[in-house]
C-alpha cells in the first residue's frame, strides 16, 4: 500500500466505522428512518472535525458520537430517536428490566467505542490554513441546513435539547402553580380491573395488542341498536352492542376532529380547532407543519408516548396524504410511524375511503412481522359532515347519511369478520368509538334519527371487542371520552406512570375530585355544555358558562 493510500485508509476509518455499526442498527431495530440521511450526516460532522487539531477534533467526534450511540439505543429500544419523555423518566431505568439494561449498554459500546478510538488513526493529520477557511465555511453552512433536516442525529438532539430545557426549566419558571397543579404520579389509584377484572376480561387471555377506531361523525343515536330501530342500517353495530364491553351514556368532549382525537389521547381539552372558515390559515389544517409542531410542544405526554416507553410499536392511520396537515399533526402525537394513505396505495383525492380505510388496517396487520406489541390507531372519514358514501348505498340511495352510516358498518363488518379468523384475535382487543358526535345536524339528519333538537347529540359509541372480552353493557353515567386515554392504558395494566391527563378511567373507583368534575364537562373553544341525570335518571345536556378553570386549562394544554 503507498503512502498515500495508507493516509487515506486511515483519514476514512472513523467514518467507515460509525457507518458500518450505525447500519447494523437500524437494520437490527427494522427502524423507518433513512439510512442515507444518517450517511450524509456524518459524513459533514466528520468533515468538520478533521479541520479541527487533533485534542478538539477527538473531543467533537467523541461527542458525536456519544450522542450517536445514545440515540442508536432509543432506536433499538423504541424504534424511535430519544423523546423527552425518556429522558424525564430516566430515574425509572430499572423497570425495563436487567436483560434490556444490558442489551443496551452493549448497544451503546458497540455503537460508541469503536468509532471513537477509530479518530486516533487521524493524529498526525493536520489542515493548511487556506484549506480550513475555504472548506469549514462550506461545512458550516451544511451543517446548519443539516440540522433543521427532518429526522437527523442533530435536529433531533436539538429538538430534544430544546424540549428538555423548555419542560425543566422555563415552563416550572413560567407556570409552576398550573403544572404541579395537573401532574399525576399514577394513571389510576384504584382500578376495578385490579380487583374484579375477571367481570369485565377472561384472565386466560391476556391484551397483548390494542386497536383503537375513531370513526369520523358518530353519534350513538345512529345505531339502530341505541335508537331502538328495526331499519337494519347497522347490523355490524348492533351485534357489537351484544357481543362486546359496550359503554352506554358515554359522550364526546369536545369536536371536531383536531380536538376530539388529541383531547382522547392526551386526556386534555385542546382550544385550538381544525379549521377557522372566517380567519385565514388559523387552524391546524390550515397552518404551516413547523408552525403545527410549534404549537403542540407542550410537553405534554399522549398514550402513544407512555406505551413507546413499555416497548409497544405505535401507528396511526390518517385519512390524508403524508404530506397532509392531518398526518403532520398526528405525527405530533409521538406515534412510533404515521402513515399517510398514499403510504398504503391511496391514489385518488384525500381524504381516503372507509373500504379503502379498513383495507389498509388489514394490510398493516397482515404486514406486521414485529414480537413487539402494538397499538395502532386509525381515524376513518367517510361518515363527514357533506360527504356521501363512494360505495355501498341503502336502500334507493336517497338518504345520503343512511348511505354513508350503512356504508361505514358494512367496512366495519367485513373487517371485523377478517379479524376473527386472523391470529390477532386471540390477544388483540379492538377498540371503537367516534372523534365526536354528529357536530351539525342538518333538518335531514334529525328527521333520518329522529332528534328533537338542533343542537348536537354528544353520546357516542365506545365498544371494546375481542376473545377475551365479556359481553355487557355497562353504564358510563355521563363520563366524557377524556376518560379514553387512562381507560386504554388501565385496561393494558399500565397505571403507574406520570402524566397529566385531566380525566380518569372508566374502571376508576377513586377518581379524584377535580376529574370526576371535569368528566361530565363539554367545551370546544368558547362553547361550554354540562352532562348530567335529572331525577327520572335521563341524561341532559345543559349549556354552561365557561368555568374559570378552563382559562388555566387552556393555557396549560396550548
Amino acid at each position: 500500500m503507498s503512502l498515500r493510500s495508507e493516509i487515506c485508509a486511515r483519514l476514512l476509518l472513523p467514518l467507515i466505522v460509525t457507518l458500518l455499526t450505525v447500519l447494523a442498527v437500524f437494520k437490527l431495530s427494522g427502524t423507518d428512518l433513512h439510512f442515507a440521511k444518517y450517511c450524509a450526516e456524518s459524513t459533514l460532522v466528520y468533515a468538520a472535525v478533521l479541520l479541527f487539531p487533533f485534542i478538539i477534533r477527538t473531543a467533537l467526534w467523541g461527542i458525536f458520537q456519544f450522542i450517536v450511540a445514545l440515540q442508536m439505543c432509543s432506536i433499538v429500544s423504541t424504534g424511535i430517536y430519544i423523546v423527552p419523555l425518556t429522558v424525564m423518566n430516566l430515574s425509572s431505568h430499572n423497570a425495563i428490566g436487567v436483560k434490556a439494561q444490558i442489551w443496551l449498554a452493549f448497544i451503546f459500546a458497540i455503537v460508541f467505542f469503536p468509532s471513537f478510538f477509530a479518530i486516533f488513526s487521524t493524529k498526525n493529520v493536520k489542515v493548511k490554513k487556506n484549506i480550513y477557511m475555504a472548506a469549514g465555511s462550506v461545512v458550516g453552512v451544511l451543517m446548519i441546513t443539516l440540522a433543521f433536516t427532518q429526522n437527523s442525529v442533530l435536529k433531533n438532539t436539538k429538538h430534544l435539547a430544546k424540549a428538555v430545557l423548555h419542560d425543566v426549566y422555563f415552563v416550572p419558571k413560567q407556570n409552576a402553580a398550573i403544572r404541579e397543579q395537573y401532574r399525576k404520579p399514577a394513571v389510576v389509584s384504584q382500578s376495578q380491573l385490579e380487583t374484579a377484572g375477571a367481570d369485565y376480561f377472561s384472565p386466560d387471555t391476556p391484551i397483548k395488542n390494542v386497536i383503537v377506531i375513531f370513526v369520523e361523525g358518530f353519534s350513538a343515536e345512529v345505531v339502530d341498536y341505541k335508537n331502538h330501530s328495526s331499519r337494519n342500517l347497522t347490523p355490524t353495530y348492533d351485534q357489537l352492542y351484544k357481543n362486546s364491553l359496550a359503554f352506554d351514556h358515554y359522550y364526546n368532549h369536545t369536536y371536531a376532529t383536531y380536538r376530539g382525537l388529541r383531547g382522547q389521547l392526551y386526556s386534555l381539552w385542546q382550544y385550538k380547532a381544525g379549521f377557522y372558515p372566517d380567519v385565514g390559515n388559523q387552524g391546524f389544517g390550515q397552518m404551516d407543519h413547523e408552525k403545527i409542531h410549534k404549537l403542540t410542544d407542550s410537553g405534554l405526554v399522549s398514550v402513544p408516548e407512555i406505551l413507546n416507553q413499555h416497548h409497544f410499536n405505535t401507528y396511526f392511520l390518517s385519512n390524508e396524504l403524508r404530506t397532509g396537515n392531518m398526518t403532520s399533526y398526528l405525527k405530533t402525537f409521538a406515534f412510533t410511524r404515521v402513515y399517510g394513505a398514499d403510504d398504503l396505495g391511496w391514489t385518488g383525492d384525500p381524504p381516503r375511503s372507509d373500504k379503502f380505510a379498513f383495507q389498509s388496517l388489514k394490510q398493516v396487520l397482515t404486514e406486521y412481522k414485529s414480537d413487539k406489541p402494538f397499538f395502532i390507531g386509525m381515524y376513518t372519514a367517510g361518515t363527514h359532515h357533506g360527504v356521501d358514501s363512494p360505495d355501498l348505498t341503502y336502500g334507493d340511495g336517497s338518504n345520503s347519511y343512511y348511505n354513508k352510516f350503512h356504508n361505514l358498518d358494512h367496512w366495519l363488518g367485513d373487517f371485523i369478520a377478517w379479524f376473527k379468523t386472523s391470529p390477532y384475535y386471540d390477544n388483540t382487543l379492538l377498540v371503537i368509538t367516534s372523534d365526536h358526535g354528529v357536530v351539525i345536524p342538518t333538518p335531514e339528519y334529525r328527521r333520518s334519527f329522529h332528534q328533537k333538537t338542533e343542537r348536537s347529540n354528544f353520546e357516542i359509541p365506545l365498544i371494546l371487542y375481542g376473545k377475551m372480552v365479556k359481553p355487557q353493557i355497562v353504564d358510563a353515567k355521563g363520563t366524557t371520552s377524556i376518560s379514553l386515554a387512562p381507560t386504554l392504558l388501565d385496561v393494558l395494566g399500565i397505571r403507574k406512570t406520570e402524566q397529566y391527563f385531566l380525566g380518569c378511567s372508566l374502571f376508576e373507583t377513586q377518581c379524584d375530585e377535580r376529574s370526576s368534575r371535569l368528566m361530565h364537562h363539554f367545551a370546544a373553544g368558547t362553547d361550554s355544555f354540562r352532562i348530567s341525570a335529572n331525577e327520572r335518571g335521563k341524561y341532559i345536556i345543559s349549556p354552561e358558562k365557561e368555568d374559570a378553570e378552563f382559562q388555566k386549562i387552556y393555557r396549560f394544554t396550548n
